[in-house]
């Protein structure tokens, strides 16, 4: 193992499909987000943590990355963004889902 700790997994996991839901490259985000490719590959593979970045991925991807992980941390605020995004998500996944059927 590395000298270093791993962090979560699951964020990593998180952070990759909400960029790929966008069907975005990591240079793609990384342009958007203004960090290097390579701490994005970081980030998904679990090897490195985003802290300092993860408001900035939350509102580029429009997904919350790091809600609900403590007991009673959501605030109603956060619960209302959440929504906010997860409508937002669903209106475009509903699109994409157009376009594939009038194309496909």
């Amino acid at each position: 193992m590395m000298g270093h700790m791993a962090t979560d997994p699951r964020l990593g996991t998180k952070i990759k499909r909400a960029r790929e839901r966008k069907r975005w490259t990591q240079q793609e985000l990384a342009d958007r987000i203004e960090v290097d490719r390579k701490t994005i590959d970081n980030w998904e593979n679990g090897r490195t943590s985003p802290r300092s970045s993860i408001g900035a991925l939350e509102d580029v991807l429009g997904v919350m990355l790091t809600a609900g992980e403590e007991p009673g941390e959501e605030s109603a605020a956060d619960v209302a963004r959440r929504l906010e995004r997860l409508l937002r998500e669903r209106e475009e996944d509903e699109r994409d889902d157009g376009k594939e059927r009038r194309h496909g």
